[in-house]
């Protein structure tokens, strides 16, 4: 049985998809190796459907949510339930935070007000632009690179009918 001992918050984007991918090749060829028969509870078709897409993700340095995940095939996860424990599988299995493989949660909350920051892909974003209507906060807030304010305070709301209802009376986000 192999171990690999891979760091999981390498600041590096390039050595972080490299240690991921590694990581799913050795997991995947010591399955091989053991005819699968230490997954055998799981479904094998799911396993490798979400290792599939990790690969992708991570090497396209793009990200996915865990309802998208589900909604890639339907069919084979039959629930959301099932994509979501099949994920935890495979983030133990790698040794890797689910966030590092590039699938993160929905993002719930919104921000807005004097407030901006760029992520570790030089994305710029100025919440204080989405007037009313704030904007979604990040899905990957460790991975933020720079963060200014120039507020008093910041208000964050996870539920969106109380960030509308608290714009709505006149709530002054300035």
């Amino acid at each position: 049985m192999i171990v690999l001992k891979v760091p999981c918050r390498s600041v590096d984007v390039a050595e972080r998809q490299q240690a991921v991918m590694l990581a799913i090749e050795t997991v995947v060829l010591d399955a091989i190796e053991e005819g699968i028969h230490r997954y055998k509870s799981l479904s094998l078709a799911r396993l490798l459907h979400v290792l599939a897409s990790v690969f992708e993700l991570v090497y396209l340095s793009q990200t996915m949510t865990k309802r998208d995940l589900y909604y890639t095939n339907v069919r084979l996860f039959k629930c959301q339930r099932a994509s979501d424990k099949t994920l935890e599988t495979v983030a133990r299995m790698l040794k890797f935070p689910r966030n590092d493989l590039n699938i993160v949660a929905s993002s719930r909350g919104r921000i807005l007000g004097a407030i901006s920051w760029t992520d570790e892909n030089g994305n710029y974003v100025d919440a204080s632009k989405f007037h009313s209507l704030g904007c979604f906060l990040p899905a990957r807030p460790l991975r933020i690179r720079t963060l200014q304010l120039a507020a008093n305070y910041v208000l964050v709301r996870q539920s969106p009918e109380l960030f509308d209802w608290q714009w709505n009376i006149g709530l002054n986000f300035d």
